[in-house]
């Protein structure tokens, strides 16, 4: 589960890290529960992830190299 209370958004890359991070784990961990923030993350492959990622960060991938 995600660290922390209150309302918490992508907008703070430590909230961005800890939510990509709990999606790779429950893959470790088939049993784990995700929390909210870390399911818009866990149907997304590795590269899509990252993608996504950049994007939150306002880094723009449009032109890069496809997702293989």
């Amino acid at each position: 589960m995600l660290a922390g209370g209150g309302h918490r958004s992508f907008d703070d890359p430590a909230f961005l890290a800890e939510a990509a991070g709990e999606a790779i784990y429950a893959r470790l961990d088939p049993t784990h529960e995700l929390s909210p923030p870390a399911r818009a993350f866990a149907h997304l492959s590795l590269p899509e992830m990252a993608r996504s990622v950049l994007e939150f960060r306002c880094v723009q991938t449009r032109g890069s190299r496809p997702i293989t």
